[in-house]
């Protein structure tokens, strides 16, 4: 797998709109060839797809812990939640987190034109959108706006 580090640091501020625009190309090409080697690119669920999967169904999901990505971890099981999500047909869905911090929480769900699941949580201002790929064991990986993937839907049952 391909990853790419970033710095602020410029020893110069000459040209600072093409250095950024430069590293704009080349993090997007390694992105793309990242996704390519893991399989994803072009294989994100269309929004027919995620509606028909999602609508009325029971997702047995693992988030992980914060600034942490499925990439970087070795299974260290201590970072991560399981939780147990319901989509329901009306919109609304209902999350039920496990471990040492149980809690259930509710809010609306809904696929965009893009095909990305929609989410907004009754306890949050903000709504979260996501991408979903298939993975090699049958589950499903949330892409978010950085490509990053912090929830795994290990089974989707109706």
């Amino acid at each position: 797998m391909i990853s790419t580090r970033t710095t602020s640091n410029s020893p110069t501020k000459l040209n600072t709109n093409r250095k950024r625009s430069t590293w704009f190309k080349v993090s997007t090409t390694i992105t793309s060839v990242a996704l390519c080697g893991m399989g994803l690119a072009g294989e994100f669920l269309d929004r027919t797809q995620v509606e028909s999967l999602l609508t009325g169904s029971t997702v047995e999901a693992h988030v992980l812990g914060k600034d942490r990505a499925l990439s970087s971890i070795a299974l260290d099981q201590s970072s991560i939640r399981t939780e147990r999500w319901e989509f329901m047909s009306n919109g609304v869905v209902k999350r039920q987190i496990y471990g040492k911090k149980p809690a259930t929480n509710m809010g609306q769900w809904w696929v965009n034109k893009k095909g990305k699941l929609c989410l907004k949580w009754a306890q949050q201002d903000k709504k979260k959108r996501h991408l979903l790929a298939p993975t090699e064991k049958g589950g499903y990986e949330l892409h978010g706006k950085e490509g990053k993937s912090k929830v795994v839907f290990d089974s989707v049952q109706r």
